[in-house]
């Protein structure tokens, strides 16, 4: 038997038809290998746990690990590792922003900190500027899929803090450079967002729909088109997924 915890979650108001999704998607992975799904569950904070037996399970962790983000010990996290996370509490604290990597202490979750100061040293060319806004500028959303470089680890005080990586930068900068207002949206499938756009006739609004994770996106809207604006819109048929725009003309402030 062999069990895995993900990093990926299961959240939100439509969490019935996304971890239907998942197990449909697990089926299909799993399909042509001798092994049985003891368990696809979710755990407290919505993290997809499973557990599977068979002459093939050591394949299928191996092939779970290829094609998701697995948590791991603390301990194992090391300083200037480049690590996925998730965007957590986005808002919540003025002293910066917690990401979930994946760090287990204890069957706990350790988070990230990005520090305000390291926030606004990336994203706003050190300028004084409060997290909220930082959050508001760059449409930064709760399990938003973001990119991160370790800088501390200190398991004694069961701490670890980190920046974006220079991946995570280059993706702010492709949006900047391009000049596209953005929708960032989390916890909902890519089919549903289609249809809610045709239904409200703002898929002619949309370049492209760019998957960030597991149910994140970032919707590239076309030129001319404001992102706020369809939020609006498309809202009320969506109730309860949180999402958030990118609009490059915050950026004067910087």
């Amino acid at each position: 038997m062999r069990e895995i915890l993900l990093l990926e979650s299961i959240y939100g108001p439509y969490w019935q038809d996304l971890i239907t999704y998942f197990r449909d998607e697990i089926g299909k992975l799993f399909r042509n290998l001798d092994l049985e799904i003891d368990m696809i569950t979710l755990t407290e904070s919505g993290n997809i746990y499973i557990r599977f037996s068979g002459k093939d399970e050591e394949f299928a962790y191996n092939l779970l690990k290829k094609e998701f983000h697995v948590c791991k010990k603390l301990s194992e996290f090391e300083v200037d590792s480049e690590v996925f996370g998730k965007l957590i509490q986005v808002g919540k604290y003025g002293f910066g922003i917690f990401v979930n990597v994946g760090a287990l202490y204890n069957d706990t979750f350790t988070d990230a900190l990005i520090a305000l100061h390291k926030l606004r040293e990336q994203l706003v060319n050190d300028k004084k500027i409060s997290t909220r806004k930082i959050i508001d500028i760059y449409g930064l959303v709760n399990n938003m899929p973001v990119q991160t470089r370790i800088t501390e680890v200190n398991i004694n005080e069961y701490k670890i803090e980190a920046c974006f990586s220079e991946s995570q930068l280059q993706v702010f900068n492709k949006w900047i450079n391009e000049g596209s207002e953005i929708i960032n949206i989390c916890g909902v499938l890519e089919s549903k967002i289609k249809k809610v756009l045709k239904i409200t006739n703002h898929k002619r609004d949309i370049k492209n729909i760019v998957k960030l994770g597991l149910f994140e996106y970032s919707l590239v809207c076309k030129p001319g088109t404001e992102a706020p604006g369809i939020i609006s819109h498309i809202g009320s048929r969506l109730p309860g997924v949180e999402m958030n725009a990118f609009v490059p003309e915050r950026l004067d402030i910087i």
